[in-house]
């Protein structure tokens, strides 16, 4: 392989740490565990535009996404409690 030395070094000198796009990336994912935290019916759009919202970052529902199915956050679905028809119910009064 030809590389140049100053490439080489700086390779080396950059080994370990994280760019900016995977620093922005744990950022996010701390964000997503906080709201989520809070507000475990949220999906991933909803966490999108809550951190949208507080902190002005442009990001796509997209990475919101991948980040969510990384740390294995789903939404909780939320039960709808109904009577059938024809059932009685008592009034309050």
């Amino acid at each position: 392989m030809e590389v140049s030395r100053s490439g080489y070094y700086k390779w080396a000198k950059r080994k370990g740490k994280l760019n900016q796009y995977e620093r922005n990336r744990e950022d996010l994912k701390t964000l997503i565990i906080s709201i989520y935290d809070k507000h475990s019916t949220y999906g991933y759009r909803n966490i999108a535009n809550n951190i949208r919202n507080k902190t002005g970052w442009i990001f796509s529902d997209w990475l919101c996404h991948n980040c969510c199915k990384e740390l294995n956050i789903k939404s909780k679905a939320r039960k709808n409690w109904f009577k059938r028809p024809g059932e009685e119910h008592e009034l309050i009064s």
